[in-house]
Parts: structure tokens; C-alpha cells; sequence
């Protein structure tokens, strides 16, 4: 698949943690996602945008929920997707273009947990960099630092110092128990596990 989405193993190349939630700005307000018509959610296991049934919750950095309709954009730290089956989809919001007005810079929802409707999930963290970094290469903010389950089980993502066909791709995972799984590539694709 050769699609603009970011994936974790290069142009095409998609994890079930590449999964994005996009919406719609307008002006200086926070054009909240009421009719389910303005949010999007990239699924990577499909390759398409879902259509999906269910809620959808804004929370402040201290977890409190925000009203979209009168929110203003830098109030809004997380999202939190409820489908009617009951599984959790939490997504951190961040500026996929630092440094420009925040107010007309692209935002999007990062995945940082999920979670099967009987609460048993998983967190994913994501790799920091200075502003500078961010400012030369704003994609690295999709790079997965961690992914943890509830029962502890840790996987450990590396990256590639350099892009493989315009995007950071996956060089290694650390498995729980100490082994690891490497890829490569060639001609800007996976090429082996």
C-alpha cells in the first residue's frame, strides 16, 4: 500500500498502534467533532478511514472533561473514542506542526491507550525530542517509544537514524523476555522480518 499516512515500517508499512484520530480546526475555536461526520479515524489494519459508532470525550491535562462547543484548542489534552461494542480508544493530541500558529497548524490524535471493553488494555508511549528536532522533523512525533499491557509485558520500539522513503521506519522491537525482532529494508519498503 502506498498511502499518506504515517506508518511505523516505512511507506505502507502500518502497525495496529499507527492508528490517528484527525478532525477539523476553524479559526481560533476548536471545532469539536459532535456530528461524527467531522472525525476521522485512521485504522491501519484496513487501510481506510473508519466509520465508526459510538462517543467521543475531550479532557483538559488534569483529566476533567471539556465541553467542545466552547473549548478553546489548547485546553484540549486527550481524546477518548468509546465505541458501542465498549472498547477504548485513548488518543493524545498533539501539533503535527510545530512551531507554526497554533491555531492553523494541522492537529491530530496520537494513540495512547487501548482498551478491550472489559478494561484489559494497552499504554503506548512515544519517543521525546527538543523542540528543535520537532521543528526540523515534525513526523518523529509518531515515533512509539513503549507499548506496556496491563499484566506488565513491555515491547521496545527503535528506529532507523534515517528515513526509509520519506518516513521513520522500525529498525527493532524488544519482546518481553529479552529477544528482539529486526527489520530491514530495500528500495524504500520492508523488505524482511
Amino acid at each position: 500500500r502506498d498511502m499518506p499516512q504515517y506508518g511505523s515500517f516505512g511507506p505502507g508499512g502500518f502497525c495496529n498502534y499507527d492508528i490517528k484520530l484527525t478532525w477539523f480546526l476553524d479559526s481560533e475555536e476548536f471545532v469539536g467533532p459532535l456530528e461524527f461526520a467531522n472525525t476521522m479515524v485512521f485504522d491501519p489494519a484496513s487501510g481506510s478511514i473508519w466509520d465508526w459508532k459510538g462517543t467521543i470525550r475531550y479532557l483538559d491535562a488534569q483529566g476533567m472533561e471539556i465541553d467542545p462547543e466552547t473549548a478553546q484548542l489548547e485546553d484540549v489534552e486527550t481524546a477518548e473514542l468509546r465505541l458501542r461494542t465498549g472498547e477504548l480508544f485513548r488518543f493524545e493530541i498533539i501539533q503535527t506542526r510545530p512551531g507554526s500558529d497554533p491555531f492553523y497548524g494541522l492537529f491530530e490524535g496520537r494513540i495512547a491507550r487501548i482498551e478491550d471493553r472489559n478494561g484489559y488494555g494497552q499504554s503506548i508511549t512515544y519517543k521525546t525530542w527538543t523542540a528543535q528536532e520537532l521543528q526540523a522533523a515534525p513526523d518523529r512525533q509518531w515515533q512509539i517509544d513503549s507499548v506496556s499491557d496491563d499484566q506488565g509485558r513491555t515491547l521496545t520500539f527503535q528506529y532507523h537514524a534515517q528515513q526509509v522513503g520519506g518516513r521513520w521506519a522500525v529498525s527493532q522491537i524488544g519482546l518481553p523476555g529479552g529477544n528482539s525482532v529486526t527489520y530491514t529494508y530495500a528500495n524504500s519498503r520492508l523488505a524482511s522480518v
